[in-house]
């Protein structure tokens, strides 16, 4: 299937080099060439990936590797990354299409590769309170790689993601599943929240512990070598 853009290959490259000689900004290029901002911006990380050859119509879709896909999604996830950023990354075409594979990802669909790419399957579960403190636990003592507590305890990467996200906002109390209009799956006594608190500081404190060994092993091994 081809991808025609409505704007031709010399105006995106017109308006990309003016930007990046900074005779004009995303608005006024917008103006200029009746492009949105956000088509400005994807123009400029097509550019910045891909160079000029990024700005061209292609005649098919271009087809991505399942890893790609699985690597783009999950660094996204991460916070640290813009969608432009992560295009840029993977010369990915278009934010969109990565839209699309994140938001088939939160759903927990499979997100189809290439023949030779294989697929991402990823599948949630449901868990108790008791379970989700434990993989939140794992996952700050394994500085929060959330791929690997998520292969090990079964449940999907946004998971985990979103459990340890809401720990770090809310506290505890954030991982007891509230929906609906049933009572909370658990009540918990002040005594009950400290032994859970405790055990979620105590694994901050060994992350942190193995952290600080690893860097005094760095320091003498760079001090040995002087």
């Amino acid at each position: 299937m081809s991808r025609k853009s409505k704007y031709p290959y010399e105006i995106k490259l017109k308006a990309v080099k003016a930007y990046n000689e900074k005779k004009a900004n995303y608005n006024e290029l917008s103006r200029q060439t009746g492009a949105t901002v956000r088509g400005i911006k994807e123009w400029i990380s097509q550019y910045r990936s891909m160079g000029e050859e990024g700005l061209l119509d292609t005649h098919k879709n271009k087809r991505y590797p399942s890893y790609v896909k699985e690597a783009s999604v999950r660094e996204y996830l991460t916070g640290r990354y813009t969608l432009l950023e992560i295009c840029e990354k993977y010369e990915i075409r278009s934010n969109k299409q990565l839209r699309d594979w994140i938001n088939k990802y939160n759903g927990h669909e499979t997100i189809k590769g290439n023949k030779s790419g294989g697929a991402i399957v990823t599948k949630g579960r449901k868990t108790t309170y008791e379970e989700r403190v434990e993989i939140v636990t794992a996952c700050i003592e394994q500085g929060h790689n959330y791929n690997l507590i998520a292969q090990t305890y079964q449940v999907s990467y946004q998971q985990v993601y979103s459990w340890t996200a809401k720990y770090e906002q809310s506290g505890i109390e954030a991982l007891s599943d509230r929906r609906g209009k049933r009572k909370p799956e658990i009540e918990m006594s002040e005594l009950d929240k400290l032994k859970v608190q405790n055990k979620l500081l105590e694994a901050k404190n060994r992350r942190q512990s193995l952290e600080i060994e690893f860097l005094k092993k760095m320091k003498e091994l760079g001090g040995g070598g002087a």
